[in-house]
């Protein structure tokens, strides 16, 4: 289904006209009494508990934990975000409906939270204490209020993702152009507005997946389960950064590294999770996508940095999945499934997960077990009563479910015994640089640009199909004068597929 946008169409009011009450509401900001914006946060909540929690916060290792563990300080945090949003919405005449205006206000009380916070911070600490913890606070309440507001939407009154992401366009390049005090509060501006965009490329995303049974959903959900520990227990890699698409029409996904997400998303140490970042009817290559960075002109200011895609003017469409632990899937640090249920969505949520659950496990095991499961999935029968993409990802689920059940005690003796050889022979290795290489992807995928990237600056070649690159690094532990290194044989499991299976 395509969102109208043509919410300008339909009320007369362009979008160009919601960008110059945002230009206005942060001009509001900047002359606002930051004092007095304090005071009305100290109204909602202890300001020495907001002292306390920022002073815990310089060194503590768990942002996430103390965050959670806030609740009295984060509960008061949201109703002064409530009030900052209602009287922006009253003072505008914004009324419900009216999407495009209260996507403005979201993002103006954000900057009004952003400030009020900043200067509780500077008034306890100085001007010139880094607290990073006082921004944790702030985008985890903007994209609560992203999530809410375009949950709770109608669908016939929700603009396209085009329109937020148009709104994070313009304030990143006014954070570059702005200085001090303007270009911080339109850094906050596009956080908030590329939450804004996340959540209704997730809305979308979820209306083209195709709709599926009661029934057929809560097979993909039995599946999934087995997926997971199917992935979690044959996983031999991080995922190898790589461009797919999704089943469903002009979904495209990027796995990427933790630092181009790092911005929009908190996690806690020692948790092993997932980025992948998701664009719909966007195109994507090896060559097209990038990372860029704001900061403003002179000192001070806001500092930003956006995934741009060549081609779509600045940035484009798109929201940032989190497989958080090889179970879950999250969002703005909420999690799909709820999302999904609030937006009437939960079954092609399961799908959608079944989807992702597949790319993750082709990602992350051997390639050899990759092309077993798919020999195995043409074996089997399909169901043509059922829907189709669904069959379809049943088979490919049972396919390496049952690698593993049939071949999983072989595959693991076989990684056990390549990661003790490993280890052993990491003992004794001598410091070296290990040459860039190659590395086999599965089917249907290519490298991201980053990949591309590394290896024309490392090795001046193309990346040949079917691969992706591996940096040049360093291995080894043992500092000697003479160089070199043993040699560590191919794993029996790989030599009798005559290809490299775990390195």
């Amino acid at each position: 289904m395509t969102h109208t946008s043509s919410q300008e169409s339909r009320t007369g009011i362009p979008d160009a006209f919601y960008h110059n009450e945002m230009k206005r509401e942060v001009r509001g900001v900047q002359s606002d009494d930051l004092d007095e914006l304090m005071y009305e946060l100290g109204d909602h909540i202890d300001l020495g508990q907001l002292h306390e929690t920022l002073a815990r916060s310089i060194d503590h290792e768990d942002p996430v934990g103390l965050l959670n563990s806030s609740g009295e300080l984060t509960d008061g945090i949201w109703k002064f975000y409530n009030a900052k949003y209602n009287e922006i919405c009253d003072r505008r005449g914004y009324v419900d409906g009216e999407i495009r205006g209260q996507m403005v206000a979201v993002a103006s009380a954000s900057a009004a939270l952003a400030a009020a916070i900043d200067r509780a911070k500077v008034v306890r600490f100085g001007a010139g204490t880094y607290i990073p913890f006082a921004n944790t606070l702030v985008s985890q309440n903007s994209m609560h209020a992203a999530r809410s507001l375009i949950q709770r939407a109608d669908t016939e009154e929700l603009p396209e993702a085009g329109f937020a992401q148009k709104m994070a366009d313009a304030a990143f390049i006014k954070t570059k152009q702005t200085r001090g005090r303007e270009s911080w509060t339109w850094a906050k501006v596009f956080t908030t507005a590329e939450s804004l965009s996340g959540a209704v490329t997730m809305r979308e995303i979820l209306e083209a997946v195709p709709e599926v049974s009661d029934a057929d959903a809560e097979m993909l959900r039995r599946q999934n389960e087995e997926l997971v520990e199917a992935s979690i227990s044959l996983k031999t890699y991080t995922p190898k950064p790589a461009v797919g698409e999704l089943d469903a029409a002009g979904i495209e996904t990027l796995f990427v590294n933790r630092d181009v997400s790092e911005h929009l998303i908190v996690t806690a140490p020692g948790v092993v999770d997932t980025h992948i970042r998701l664009f719909k009817d966007v195109g994507l290559s090896h060559s097209n996508v990038s990372l860029e960075y704001a900061t403003p002109y002179g000192e001070g200011g806001g500092k930003v940095k956006r995934v741009a895609v060549e081609g779509t003017g600045n940035g484009a469409p798109h929201t940032d999945i989190v497989l958080y632990n090889g179970r879950d899937l999250t969002m703005l640090g909420g999690y799909v499934e709820d999302f999904a249920a609030k937006c009437g969505n939960a079954n092609q949520a399961e799908l959608f997960k079944s989807m992702l659950l597949m790319q993750n496990f082709d990602l992350t095991v051997p390639v050899y077990v990759v092309d077993l499961a798919n020999e195995e999935a043409g074996t089997l029968e399909e169901d043509t009563d059922r829907h189709p993409i669904a069959d379809k990802l049943r088979r490919l689920a049972i396919a390496r479910t049952r690698v593993m059940n049939i071949l999983g005690d072989e595959i693991h003796e076989e990684i056990k015994a390549e990661e003790a050889e490993d280890d052993e022979t990491f003992k004794e290795l001598i410091k070296h640089g290990v040459a860039g290489h190659f590395r086999r992807i599965p089917d249907g995928y290519k490298p991201s640009a980053q990949a591309h990237e590394l290896c024309k600056e490392e090795m001046g070649v193309p990346i040949p199909p079917g691969h992706t690159y591996v940096k040049i690094h360093e291995r080894g532990n043992v500092e000697l004068p003479s160089r070199g290194h043993k040699l560590v044989k191919i794993p029996a499991a790989a030599a009798g597929l005559g290809r490299v299976a775990f390195k």
